[in-house]
């Protein structure tokens, strides 16, 4: 998948607080933006769409562990597709 179309992805998938509607709405809304913000890095990444709603994503990068032991970090994340987006229409999709 294309860097340039899952970072469109993450800029679309944020909601604004008025629209969350679940517990767990400000932590995906803060790891959209951390996804968001390592793809904007140029790290590495793997996405792999899961079905028609959801992409898995996972990102290597230079975290603490890289500079104290040369170790990349990684994170998993998950994003809406566009399908998903278009679905809620500006509304919570988590």
């Amino acid at each position: 998948m294309d860097r340039d179309y899952l970072i469109s992805l993450c800029e679309k998938a944020i909601v604004k607080q008025d629209n969350w509607t679940d517990r767990d709405s400000a932590s995906s809304q803060v790891q959209i933006g951390k996804a968001w913000a390592l793809l904007k890095a140029n790290c590495d990444y793997k996405a792999i769409q899961q079905n028609e709603q959801i992409i898995d994503l996972t990102i290597e990068y230079k975290g603490f562990s890289y500079f104290e032991m040369l170790d990349m970090e990684k994170d998993y994340f998950y994003i809406p597709t566009e399908k998903l987006l278009e679905k809620m229409n500006g509304k919570d999709w988590y």
